[in-house]
């Protein structure tokens, strides 16, 4: 009984692996196609979001509030999956969210850049089937280096390359499917990965939770709320501010913002955290001496006051005391 997730470089014959351990196993395979299906219930992700596509969102994105419900419903799937136990992840970062759990896995699969070139020069990728010419296939690894790179720093953080976030890494470079897989099973045979009550609660609560928020945030519960408070839904973002250039205080004359901490500890330039409704913030980025405007998800804010904010998922969930 495990949970298993492989992140993959693109040419790396990672996700061909992640399959052929898991009909080997007998286990699910939660790819991307049944990650949608999973998030239906929850009013599902649209097919080019930056969370099934794997590469951060551009700004015009992250100023949609649809990030963090995302997020959510992507922790609420995976959690979802990983009580039902045997279940092969396949990308989406997945590993980052179970790293906690005694009885997870996680694998990379990588090659040199010129291997997997070469590879995708062959056969194409999945949504892009070969055979490709040299220009063609190296812009495509390259591009899915820089996305899945970013993806993994804009949602946790890290840097996806760094071997602490795997128990496995396997260069591809001189092996097929069928070698790399049994090198993977047998790494499982060595480990005992039996859940331990513990592990089993702990998971248990984060699905709970997750369905909760996920449920909350459903285009109908946010709709319906929105409609029952006579507004529109709110957002948390950063605003990075030429210092004296404006007063953010006039963004809330009109009611529909608020601003929540400020940061002036750098030279030239302020960072304000505000909420407001997504629709303004078109108006803020054009605000004289703005720099730019992001979709705050997770990340800890450092106020003026002496607060630090901690900000999971798009919301606000500790305030603690800071030396200044």
């Amino acid at each position: 009984m495990a949970l298993v997730s492989f992140s993959r470089q693109e040419g790396s014959l990672g996700g061909l692996v992640a399959r052929d351990v898991a009909e080997r196993l007998g286990y699910k395979v939660l790819d991307l196609q049944a990650l949608r299906a999973a998030a239906e219930p929850y009013g599902g992700i649209k097919r080019s979001a930056p969370e099934l596509l794997e590469r951060p969102p551009a700004l015009f994105e992250r100023l949609d509030r649809e990030r963090r419900r995302y997020s959510v419903v992507l922790r609420a799937v995976v959690y979802d999956a990983a009580l039902t136990d045997n279940v092969v992840f396949l990308g989406r970062g997945v590993g980052m969210l179970l790293g906690e759990f005694n009885h997870a896995f996680r694998v990379f699969v990588t090659a040199p850049l010129e291997t997997r070139i070469q590879r995708v020069m062959a056969q194409g990728v999945s949504a892009q089937p070969g055979p490709k010419p040299r220009a063609e296939a190296e812009q495509i690894v390259r591009r899915a280096d820089r996305n899945r790179a970013g993806y993994f720093r804009y949602l946790f953080d890290v840097d996806w390359l760094d071997t602490r976030y795997h128990d496995l890494v396997i260069n591809t470079a001189n092996l097929d499917v069928s070698s790399t897989s049994e090198i993977v099973l047998a790494a499982l045979q060595r480990r005992d990965l039996t859940p331990t009550p513990v592990t089993l609660e702990r998971l248990t609560s984060l699905a709970r939770t997750a369905r909760e928020e996920a449920a909350q945030l459903s285009p109908s519960t946010t709709a319906a709320a929105t409609s029952a408070a006579g507004g529109v839904a709110t957002s948390l973002f950063k605003v990075a501010l030429e210092r004296g250039a404006c007063d953010p205080k006039a963004w809330t004359q009109q009611g529909d913002c608020r601003i929540i901490a400020q940061n002036s500890a750098f030279r030239r330039t302020d960072l304000v955290l505000i909420e407001t409704n997504p629709l303004r913030v078109q108006e803020i980025v054009r605000a004289p001496g703005v720099h730019s405007v992001e979709h705050v998800v997770n990340e800890s804010f450092l106020g003026d006051d002496g607060w630090t904010l901690t900000i999971q998922n798009g919301a606000i969930t500790t305030r603690s005391r800071h030396r200044r």
